[in-house]
């Protein structure tokens, strides 16, 4: 009996290390770093933050005094996780929607995020050039999340990592 309590130890801690090698948990991030992207001359600099989705930065954002750019890239990359979640709505079905305000990239009608003539001018283009950009980068970014997620893709490396942890594939016969 102590022999099959060990050996099911064995294989739920080798489970766990298998689906945590091969990206289960690999959830999107907002990172903040102490790094600012360059303003066009004649401004001051505009602290940016990253939006990452599984190590991937897919772009930046400035943010402003009540509302910083970590904050504003965490609600991006919130939006953007559960819509990469949610395989009801379809990755090209993201769609641009211009306002008074600025371009907003739109899915299942709900607002992922907007781009304003600031951000544009921070990175030396058109607003519609900046929104369009963004927005092939999230479908881009989507597609790849649900891909890494399908189950033929986890089970290989689930196995891979199974196998790398140095587990016999039948340890129950080493109890005889």
């Amino acid at each position: 009996m102590l022999c099959s309590m060990i050996v099911l130890r064995s294989h739920r801690s080798s489970l766990y290390l298998a689906l945590g090698l091969a990206g289960w948990h690999a959830p999107a991030q907002a990172q903040e770093t102490a790094s600012q992207s360059a303003a066009p001359a004649g401004s001051a600099e505009q602290p940016t933050a990253p939006v990452v989705l599984d190590g991937l930065t897919l772009f930046r954002v400035r943010g402003f005094s009540a509302f910083p750019a970590e904050n504003r890239a965490a609600g991006i990359i919130d939006r953007i996780t559960a819509l990469a979640a949610d395989q009801t709505i379809p990755a090209d079905s993201i769609v641009l929607r211009e306002t008074q305000l600025g371009s907003e990239v739109v899915a299942g009608g709900q607002r992922l995020f907007g781009v304003v003539d600031a951000d544009a001018e921070l990175e030396g283009v058109p607003r519609q050039v900046l929104a369009d950009t963004y927005r092939n980068r999230v479908v881009e970014a989507i597609q790849r999340f649900r891909h890494d997620r399908e189950g033929a893709v986890l089970w290989p490396d689930a196995a891979r990592a199974l196998a790398a942890s140095g587990h016999s594939t039948v340890p129950w016969r080493s109890c005889r």
